[in-house]
């Protein structure tokens, strides 16, 4: 995009001829109003097409958990043998998060189990049940999802008063709906609690259920399922932009009659070998001078400036205050929203759990139904996918704005240090551009070097990572039992707090590099075509500066008692405190 937002000098010239300047060297909006309408044309494609992408390509292909219904009894041994038991019921917990304590006549799913573990002796063949001491047993049916087992039979000594008795409790107990964080685990201990797991396991060796002393526990083994799935609409959108970008991407790779000025060694190779005569007297011209005022630079009279002999200038002067400030909020408003959701997300936690550091000990993009973010979003499994997945990517595509922010705010202080050196005394040298004549050299990866590029896309490589481990899709299939398909948002508070402290670390950084100071007293152009045109008017017989080392500096004698600076490929001297130039 920076490419094709660069003008031609043509455009520059026409701008210049108007009292207006455009950017160089940087990916530029203010430009398209002035580069051909072709250019403008793809650099909105390229643009529009990369936000859905953003949004929704990671999710396209996602992985859906599965998770099973399951009963749970509290028998005794004569059961696994078959012996009969009295009918009285069970009891259910819905998945709306209501225990009903009551008797519902005729238990078919009792009977199912009785038969399932007494054929064959079925309950003795270590593949199709496991045989669980207490604590594995409140560890493996404690977690939020249950994947590769299903009933399960909590075995105890005791003995009822009642003949034929071998069966005492039993619950059908559903997987949580993840519009309601209900607690699927409650039965584990008698009290349906947030700390039900943490304090049975305390005291495995005594646990009890409903009042009933626990042995052991047989659990019925099944196969556990985890899917790879795919949104066939989501591909279509993704194959639909990407072809769109790939076709911008080779028209911008066309030949072109008119070369654009991508770096700033192109717009300085261009002014030197053809000078912009709109700039003439005005050599000590900086950016600032240019958007200074309402008027345009163009129209106010060309005079000598005083050289002032300041401290050289920081770096964090080459970025305009408002871009300054659009990077500063851009980072800003997402960190300020994500340390929203780490402290309400930690509150929730806490509250649930009983221990703040169980909150930060979920894991990375750890599923866990009670990290769920609760909506009123549509639960339809079609609308609650495509609702979820853009909320879920909003922040990516926030960083991805910050990341082209950076990018555009690194490029100008690294362009304005880059052009400084050029005015270190004695030091001149070749110039960087696009397609190298001479001893010109060739560009960087446009304009960041690479020991920032890389980092810089290493940070933000880092961000998007932590980012969808902090809110993610969350997608379960339930089997057993009324089976159906559920998509929430789930977060995790480890990787919230990374996030933050990352983000943090880059909103110092910027400031932290702006504050170097610039290499020499070169007037800060910045990416402004005028200014760098004002700083090409180099002594008339050096016609291939362009091609050749060059450095920036005053020239000529100054016999009239004004001076004149520029960059040339001849010598030159250093420039007088107090004395004008022009």
């Amino acid at each position: 995009m920076q490419c094709l937002s660069a003008p031609t000098r043509a455009e520059v010239d026409r701008a210049h001829a108007s009292g207006d300047w455009l950017d160089v060297g940087i990916a530029s909006v203010r430009n398209l109003r002035r580069i051909a309408w072709s250019r403008v044309c793809l650099w909105w494609l390229l643009g529009l097409s990369s936000i859905p992408i953003h949004f929704i390509y990671n999710s396209a292909i996602f992985k859906t958990t599965t998770a099973n219904n399951f009963m749970v009894a509290i028998v005794n041994e004569d059961f696994l043998t078959g012996e009969p038991y009295l009918d009285q019921g069970y009891n259910v917990y819905i998945d709306q998060g209501v225990f009903y304590n009551q008797s519902i006549p005729l238990d078919p799913g009792l009977q199912a189990i009785q038969m399932n573990a007494s054929s064959n002796k079925a309950y003795q063949d270590p593949l199709l049940y496991e045989r669980l001491e207490n604590i594995d047993c409140i560890k493996l049916y404690g977690t939020s999802y249950i994947s590769d087992r299903i009933d399960v039979l909590a075995i105890t000594s005791a003995r009822s008063s009642v003949a034929n008795q071998t069966a005492f409790w039993t619950a059908d107990v559903f997987v949580p709906s993840l519009y309601t964080n209900d607690l699927p685990y409650g039965w584990v201990y008698d009290t349906w609690g947030n700390s039900s797991v943490a304090q049975a396991q305390a005291d495995a060796a005594n646990w009890n259920v409903n009042g009933l002393k626990i042995d052991y526990c047989l659990s019925r083994l099944t196969p556990g399922q985890c899917t790879l799935d795919f949104s066939v609409n989501i591909l279509i959108t993704v194959m639909i932009m990407n072809f769109g970008k790939c076709l911008a991407m080779v028209l911008v790779l066309l030949p072109r009659t008119d070369a654009t000025l991508v770096t700033i060694g192109d717009a300085l190779s261009s002014f030197l070998s053809d000078i912009d005569e709109s700039t003439v007297g005005r050599c000590m011209m900086t950016k600032d001078d240019v958007c200074k005022g309402p008027e345009s630079w163009s129209s106010q009279r060309a005079s000598p400036a005083i050289f002032r002999g300041s401290i050289r200038r920081r770096w964090f002067v080459a970025a305009s205050a408002k871009r300054w400030f659009t990077t500063s909020a851009l980072v800003c408003i997402p960190l300020a929203a994500a340390l929203v959701l780490l402290i309400t997300g930690y509150n929730f936690l806490n509250e649930r759990l009983n221990s703040g550091e169980a909150a930060f000990a979920l894991g990375f993009g750890a599923v866990d139904f009670r990290a769920i973010i609760v909506d009123s979003l549509p639960q339809t499994e079609a609308a609650s996918l495509v609702v979820d997945v853009l909320i879920a990517n909003l922040p990516q595509v926030l960083c991805s704005f910050v990341y082209f922010a950076y990018n555009g705010l690194f490029t100008c202080m690294l362009l304005a240090h880059e052009y400084s050196q050029h005015g270190l005394r004695g030091s001149r040298k070749p110039l960087r551009v696009s397609k190298p004549k001479g001893k010109q050299r060739d560009k960087y990866f446009l304009q960041l070097p690479y020991a920032y590029s890389i980092p810089l896309i290493l940070i933000s490589t880092t961000l998007h990572w932590l980012i969808s481990q902090s809110l993610f899709l969350v997608r379960i299939k339930v089997l057993q039992h009324n089976s159906f398909v559920q998509s929430q948002l789930g977060f995790s508070c480890a990787p919230i707090l990374a996030t933050i402290i990352t983000g943090t670390i880059l909103l110092i950084a910027a400031p932290a590099f702006g504050y170097r100071r610039l290499a020499s007293h070169l007037p800060v152009a910045s990416s402004c075509s005028a200014a760098l045109s004002a700083s090409c008017h180099r002594p008339k017989e050096d016609f291939d500066a362009a091609y050749l080392p060059v450095g920036w500096g005053a020239v000529g004698n100054g016999e009239d008692g004004e001076g004149h600076c520029c960059f040339t490929s001849e010598d030159t001297h250093e420039l007088v405190p107090g004395k004008k130039y022009a």
